[in-house]
């Protein structure tokens, strides 16, 4: 039988499509211990966790299964890690490169926690199309100065019924991520901050519950936002003891006044500039959310996020250069929040390949492996801010004061900033 030239196309069409449907299908592992746990990671993979605790106290991991453990200064070669891997990155797990992976707890909730201080807990890093479900991370130990959750460079990544307890020092840490949702979760007796956000946008808090946090650090904010969009939906907040609700003192008006003074550059040039940098030029919207018995009082902001009051690149690009001047003079690595501020400076680039120094075509994993390598900025042991000059609406021109050995000299670096906030050139000039 002769079948039509149209008929032939659409039956191939129709074969290629359910194809890929089956392609794509998930394939369902139960897990019962840590060994089976990561024996299951895979793509297009629904893992059930069939037990009512999983272990990820990294001393315990390696004692059952063998995995790759690197230092900062290990990562430093790039055949250490394959796109898709698990390892152990300085004190905690690491789930890297994952694309359609559901990690489920069977029974109502299934615990995933460390008896170290000083875990972080999970990571997830360069994953896409990620769910959580069913899952409460803790530290076991009252006090603890790891994180809980931590979400650097995902995209489309979801968190539901899912319990984020602190007893340490953040519940949700997210980093140069791209939609990500929690959605009938509880995040409470974090240390220092419930959330941090940096360099993120679509991040969607839906029907969650934020409590009990900030008992030991209530100098701290609830929430620490920069350059990310966060949305608060029908969320309660509750019995937190932080002074602030989130990291907004001053307006972006006094903020931008304050640039080209001294007294400013010299308060930033602090050893505490990472905790002080108050100022988020996107603010967090809360709607229909209920705050009861906390420390801070909440007003919601008349300031909407699209409303430009000054030139954000310009805030940008300032708050880069002082970010990684803090990190370079102060050595800011052993802070509860040191180990991933590097990823938070690789944030800042595009996802785009971009060039930074005598590195070009680079990506922000070249630019976290050079730096920690100490190919980045080696020949010097000493900064001062000196000024920022506005060469165009998204380039400007930072001069620097360095001291090489005993010479000081002034150094020029030119940074460009594109219309999404990304840097996508840092260049000595």
């Amino acid at each position: 039988m002769m079948i039509s030239k149209s008929t032939f196309i659409l039956y191939c069409i129709t074969i290629c499509s359910a194809f890929n449907f089956y392609a794509q299908e998930l394939k369902t592992k139960e897990v019962y211990d840590v060994k089976s746990f990561f024996e299951a990671l895979d793509d297009n993979t629904k893992i059930i966790i069939a037990t009512d605790t999983l272990n990820f106290t990294t001393s315990h991991i390696e004692k059952k299964i063998i995995i790759p453990k690197y230092t900062y200064q290990q990562i430093t070669n790039t055949n250490n890690k394959t796109k898709k891997s698990y390892f152990i990155e300085e004190s905690g797990v690491v789930l890297y490169g994952y694309n359609n992976l559901t990690i489920i707890g069977k029974s109502s909730v299934s615990k995933i926690i460390s008896y170290e201080a000083f875990d972080d807990i999970l990571t997830l890093r360069n994953c896409t199309n990620v769910n959580l479900e069913n899952i409460a991370i803790e530290h076991v130990d009252e006090v603890c100065t790891g994180m809980v959750l931590s979400l650097i460079f995902n995209k489309n990544v979801h968190i539901k019924n899912c319990y984020l307890n602190g007893s340490g020092a953040i519940g949700a840490y997210v980093v140069g991520c791209d939609t990500i949702s929690f959605t009938d979760t509880h995040i409470f007796k974090n240390a220092f901050h419930a959330i941090v956000a940096i360099n993120s946008k679509n991040i969607l808090f839906t029907n969650t519950f934020i409590y009990h946090n900030n008992k030991i650090f209530n100098e701290e904010d609830l929430i620490t936002t920069h350059f990310s969009e966060l949305s608060f939906n029908n969320c309660e907040l509750y019995d937190n003891d932080a002074t602030n609700l989130y990291n907004k003192k001053k307006d972006l008006e006094t903020f931008f006044s304050y640039l080209e003074e001294e007294e400013f550059v010299n308060y930033y040039a602090t050893e505490n500039l990472y905790s002080n940098f108050d100022i988020a030029p996107f603010i967090p919207l809360f709607k229909n959310c209920i705050f009861n018995e906390n420390i801070f009082e909440y007003e919601q902001d008349t300031i909407k996020k699209d409303e430009t009051i000054v030139p954000k690149k310009r805030i940008f690009a300032t708050f880069f250069i002082k970010k990684l001047l803090h990190e370079l003079v102060e050595e800011s690595i052993g802070n509860y929040n040191g180990n991933f501020i590097i990823y938070e400076l690789a944030s800042f680039f595009s996802n785009k390949k971009v060039n930074f120094f005598d590195l070009k075509n680079k990506t922000k994993e070249d630019f976290v492996i050079a730096f920690h390598a100490s190919k980045l900025f080696k020949n010097f042991n000493y900064y001062e801010f000196i000024d920022i000059e506005e060469i165009n609406n998204s380039s400007f021109l930072i001069t620097l004061k360095v001291k090489n050995n005993t010479i000081e000299e002034l150094s020029k670096w030119f940074i460009k900033v594109n219309n999404n906030l990304k840097i996508e050139c840092f260049e000595l000039r």
